[in-house]
């Protein structure tokens, strides 16, 4: 009779699993399962449901879902296969899993509520094999796609029982004591607020994992599924997951994405070797191919407990490219003054405690660039070390050699409005003349002439540049520049040091100093704006006025010389001493002021010594000179007068006037001199002046109408 129980029980049990996994299960027992489901807070749903010993339990049409903010599963096929026996091999959940065509959403952030619900982690097209093995659950394979992304994996799921008992000890305890404290305040009455939701597993294992992190994963993701590639791109993961300490877990991972454009960019491919331990991934090899042999090379480390990331950086790649990862228009403006079409870029840095949400960090970047030209400037052998601060770059040019000579060093800086440079070396005059506007350039050429090679290869300058990186055209500097062996407006210098400001409409010679080869020192100002026609000017010279002679306009200069003809300059240094101020608009309709003074000792005037003179001066746009005042003084006495001289035209020599001069003067040096000074054809022969004579005098001499002439 027990021979006939189990055959007949035999039978019975074949003919159900038979049953079960032809026509499925009973609706009693999938309304069980369902039941059991919904205890832990999902929704599950089958079209059919089979079941036997050899095959397990067999879904198709699979569909779980959780509710908002929770995790969804959708598989064409489901097959879950128990195996009894394997628990004698040490394996506590023995069973096999196998998934074909499966759908996964993960919500990433259950901290957001409903507006964190539909930012998920979604997997599509998954065919998975996983099974239990001693200690632990081990994926064996699976596949799918990731925003686009064919990726395949393998690896293993650790204390997930610990963490299921330990879940049900604490939900065990919560509930005694919530029992005890009913049973307790039975008689308090009830309150109208809902008691809050418990926490899912879910949801309390998604907290233990880094939010920067989770954001950083999402938004990559998004990016990625933003481009357009060639081919597919692929990724390989191997992992080791432990549900009870997300630090304990660790991956690898290796991603091959093909051809793509990005923005203006094309990228040839770009391979990424990634790992994690202690919490802590691990950027090993990050190369981004761009073609023609030019690459990037990346490697680095992100905490997600410290919210930080680290790394380094090399490669290879024309300038060009990398513009190209700026907006629109700050391109436009770069490209409009800069020549960067082929040029190619080597860099190398590191990037130091980067924090994502703060977007807080510190790094460095050393770039070199065998050519570039910047604003007409041709430059080689660029190499300079970047340090970036948050929104901040500073840097230090190493070294710029300048296609016609000369070199520059300096500091700038760089942040999100402008650029600001602090730059010293020597520089060719052409390369000054590509900085400076057309107008500035035009006006330096008329007026600035450099004698030698060493002279114009050799210009010294120290200073500052800046310009906002939205209006690059808008540049300004001020520099201390130093000139050597140079003509300007025909005199000669041997040196010229000045402080120079300039805009692109305007420039300002401040600080001025020039020495001249006998020795005479010039030093003032000047400020012209071409556009405008403006100049003034305030020039100081101390030694020989006949180099300040020449800095006049011919018309000028020949009324100067003209005065001046019959004067013995003295041969000592430091004896002369000029100065002057000039206001001029040189437009359609020129109007110029002039005015100075002069200080002389020891000269000669009509062969007539004089140990100190002095004469303020003052020409107009009519070409009127005025002197308000001059100072003569001789051995014996002082002669003062003051004049006024109108010319007729437009022809300021005084070798022949045409004018009209009003004076005043009184004197108390010897008769002769005196005379001899207003009338040089005086003869003492015929009336003798020979002591200090007092004379005043004042009156008008018309060179046109000689009857018109009057003195007193």
């Amino acid at each position: 009779w027990l021979a006939v129980l189990f055959a007949a029980g035999g039978i019975a049990l074949a003919i159900a699993d038979y049953c079960f996994e032809t026509r499925g299960l009973p609706e009693f027992i999938r309304r069980k399962i369902e039941q059991r489901v919904e205890q832990y807070g999902f929704r599950l749903s089958m079209k059919s449901c089979r079941a036997g010993l050899w095959n397990g339990i067999v879904g198709t049409g699979v569909q779980m879902t959780g509710g908002k903010g929770q995790p969804e599963f959708a598989a064409s096929r489901v097959q879950i296969e128990f195996l009894p026996l394997r628990i004698f091999q040490g394996v506590f959940l023995p069973f096999a899993i196998r998934i074909e065509e499966g759908t996964a959403a993960f919500p990433l952030f259950p901290e957001s509520g409903e507006e964190g619900a539909y930012d998920r982690l979604v997997i599509s097209g998954v065919n998975a094999s996983l099974s239990g093995a001693p200690g632990i659950i081990e994926v064996i394979r699976a596949d799918g796609m990731l925003n686009g992304i064919r990726f395949t994996m393998r690896g293993t799921m650790d204390n997930l029982l610990h963490y299921s008992g330990a879940k049900w000890v604490d939900g065990l305890r919560e509930s005694l004591e919530r029992g005890n404290e009913q049973s307790e305040d039975a008689t308090e009455p009830e309150s109208d607020v809902p008691a809050a939701a418990p926490e899912s597993e879910y949801d309390s294992f998604m907290r233990s994992v880094p939010l920067a992190l989770r954001r950083k994963v999402l938004y990559t993701l998004q990016r990625v599924y933003e481009k357009q590639f060639r081919e597919e791109p692929s990724c390989h993961v191997e992992f080791h997951l432990d549900i009870t300490d997300f630090a304990k877990s660790t991956a690898k991972a290796s991603f091959d994405i093909p051809a793509f454009r990005y923005g203006g960019l094309q990228i040839e491919s770009i391979r990424e070797e990634t790992s994690l331990r202690d919490g802590i991934i691990r950027l090993d090899q990050v190369r981004i191919e761009l073609g023609d042999g030019n690459f990037i090379v990346a490697d680095g480390t992100y905490d997600g407990t410290g919210n930080a990331a680290t790394g380094q950086v090399r490669g290879r790649c024309r300038i060009a490219d990398l513009i190209l990862f700026l907006d629109a228009s700050l391109q436009e403006e770069i490209g409009a003054r800069t020549d960067i079409r082929n040029e190619i870029v080597t860099f190398d840095g590191s990037l130091e405690n980067f924090k994502l949400s703060s977007r807080n960090y510190h790094g460095r970047l050393n770039v070199r660039f065998p050519h570039l030209n910047i604003h007409r400037l041709q430059l080689d052998n660029v190499s300079l070390s970047v340090t970036a601060k948050g929104h901040v770059c500073e840097g230090v040019l190493l070294n710029a050699s300048l296609r016609n000579g000369g070199n520059i060093r300096g500091q700038f800086r760089l942040d999100e409005e402008r650029f600001d440079a602090q730059l010293d070396g020597t520089a060719n005059s052409d390369d000054l003349h590509n900085i400076l506007s057309p107008e500035i350039s035009a006006l330096i050429r008329e007026n600035v002439r450099l004698n030698s090679p060493a002279s114009r290869n050799g210009i010294s300058f120290q200073g500052k540049l800046g310009f906002p990186l939205r209006r690059i055209a808008d540049f300004s500097g001020e520099f201390r520049v130093r000139l050597t062996d140079l003509l300007v407006k025909n005199v000669a210098l041997d040196s010229l040091t000045s402080t120079v400001d300039f805009t692109t409409s305007s420039i300002r010679v401040r600080d001025m100093e020039a020495l001249l080869p006998d020795g005479s020192r010039v030093t003032g100002r000047l400020f012209c704006e071409p556009a405008a026609r403006y100049l003034s000017a305030s020039v100081v010279c101390s030694g020989s006025p006949g180099y300040m002679i020449e800095t006049l306009g011919k018309s000028h200069k020949d009324f100067v010389t003209s005065l001046t003809r019959d004067i013995r300059w003295p041969t000592a240094a430091n004896t002369v001493e000029i100065s002057a101020d000039l206001y001029a608009d040189y437009g359609s309709e020129p109007f110029y002021f002039l005015s100075g003074s002069m200080v002389i000792r020891d000269f000669a005037y009509q062969n007539i010594p004089f140990r100190y003179g002095a004469v303020r001066f003052i020409i107009d746009a009519e070409n009127r000179l005025i002197l308000p005042d001059v100072i003569l003084e001789t051995a014996e006495g002082k002669m003062r007068m003051s004049a006024d001289y109108k010319p007729s035209g437009c022809d300021l020599s005084f070798s022949k006037p045409d004018g009209i001069l009003n004076f005043q003067l009184s004197s108390t040096i010897v008769g002769n001199d005196m005379i001899r000074s207003l009338y040089p054809e005086w003869k003492s022969e015929y009336v003798d002046f020979p002591f200090p004579l007092r004379v005043e005098a004042r009156g008008e001499i018309n060179y046109q109408d000689d009857r018109k002439t009057r003195f007193e």
